[in-house]
């Protein structure tokens, strides 16, 4: 990959495309505004693209080549998504439901809300656990095919190395400043939705990127 100025900031357009993966995703997130889901499931399939690439210490792929192949893969990456993320989260969905509920109540006793509370412990610690798997499930799909997503022996070597872990933090973070940004640009006036999908577009992109990198560097060492 070249050499730039910017670092790793200059990722998401450093490519062969230069711009166009952030404005081909900038457009399908300002779609998705009005069609809910569907458009950003050929974006994930460039996310998708950008793990492998960075696991690979490749440059930028380039969004414009294979769009069938790019739709595949973001339909498979959903299905990958949604494997690792739905049971958590309607177990999480069910916690907090429960938890309100007994919250209502006037005769609860310590040993229910005990149990209750511990479980909803559990069930977020699942839920991060699944978070933090999803990128490198991503990653050995694009390289080895779409059953490598759930082994064991080639997932657990990365979930379990410090540098993954690290990679995993910082992107992340830039994740959630992407959506702590995005949150305040869409309360703009009028411009507020392309504004927000732009810095939506490229913030993906670099969380991508970053996941990568942590896959890469624990493969290595």
């Amino acid at each position: 990959m070249r050499p730039n100025r910017f670092g790793v900031f200059e990722y998401p357009i450093a490519g062969k495309d230069r711009e166009w993966p952030v404005v081909v995703g900038w457009i399908l997130v300002m779609v998705s505004f009005v069609i809910p889901v569907a458009p950003l499931v050929p974006y994930l399939g460039y996310l998708v693209r950008v793990l492998a690439a960075s696991s690979r210490e490749d440059a930028t792929p380039p969004i414009r080549t294979d769009p069938v192949g790019l739709l595949t893969q973001g339909i498979l990456g959903s299905v990958i998504v949604a494997t690792y993320l739905l049971p958590p989260v309607l177990a999480l969905l069910v916690t907090v439901y429960g938890a309100s509920e007994r919250a209502g109540a006037v005769d609860v006793g310590f040993s229910d809300s005990l149990v209750l509370y511990a479980g909803s412990t559990v069930v977020l610690a699942v839920f991060l656990l699944a978070v933090f798997l999803v990128p490198i499930a991503l990653a050995r799909y694009a390289d080895d095919g779409f059953r490598a997503a759930f082994g064991a022996r080639g997932i657990a070597p990365v979930a379990s190395h410090a540098a993954y872990f690290a990679r995993w933090m910082a992107g992340t973070v830039a994740l959630v400043l992407t959506a702590a940004f995005a949150n305040v640009a869409v309360q703009v006036d009028r411009a507020g939705p392309v504004i927000a999908s732009l810095v939506v577009a490229y913030g993906v992109v670099l969380a991508a990127h970053l996941w990568g990198v942590g896959v890469r560097l624990a493969r290595e060492r």
